[in-house]
């Protein structure tokens, strides 16, 4: 079996915490990364047992809501949306030399799925963008941005489940000491209240 990587991209100290919370927990960790990689792989399985696809479009009665049609894959060209890969590719947040990806790797079943899916991603994007009325297609407020490699696609979808578990592996941090700092002052107060009653 041929093995593929999935990364997702942060700097040096956001990874130092996300394997500080998972210290002795590897298999954890993989799987806050696999989780939503295998959500997406079954998301495409099932948009092509089913042999069709949800897309959202415009609606110019409610603009600020979407619409949705359904597309039969049978009436569509779903190949011309395959995406390729960017290996030099990075978010804009990070620069190249402070780039540090944490990997998992998938096996070609769940590979071949995501092949899929980032075809149904791009396929959405040019069905809403079709959507849109000829004078708002250039307008990047409202057109969806098809990805330009599924590096893009797969950073996007998980750095959102990677940051919330760093979110909470800071608030716990901060918890445990403002715990520790009234732990302290609780004990000097029961100090301090034994010297006035004149205890030893």
């Amino acid at each position: 079996m041929a093995m593929h990587y999935v990364s997702v991209f942060l700097n040096e100290d956001a990874l130092v915490l996300l394997e500080d919370e998972f210290v002795d927990k590897e298999d954890d960790l993989r799987h806050l990364i696999y989780d939503p990689v295998k959500q997406m792989a079954k998301t495409a399985k099932m948009q092509t047992t089913q042999n069709q696809f949800i897309a959202n479009t415009y609606d110019e009665d409610a603009p600020d809501k979407k619409g949705t049609e359904t597309i039969k894959l049978a009436e569509f060209d779903l190949d011309k949306f395959a995406v390729s890969s960017d290996p030099n590719w990075l978010p804009d947040n990070i620069d190249a030399k402070d780039a540090k990806p944490y990997k998992i790797r998938v096996g070609d079943k769940t590979w071949n799925l995501l092949l899929e899916y980032f075809k149904f991603y791009n396929a959405r994007c040019d069905v809403f963008n079709k959507s849109l009325p000829s004078n708002l297609r250039e307008d990047d407020n409202l057109r969806a941005i098809p990805a330009e490699c599924y590096e893009k696609i797969l950073h996007e979808s998980l750095i959102g489940t990677v940051l919330r578990k760093i979110d909470k592996a800071i608030d716990k941090e901060l918890e445990d000491e403002f715990k520790e700092v009234y732990a302290t002052n609780k004990e000097k107060s029961a100090k301090q209240r034994k010297q006035r009653s004149g205890k030893k």
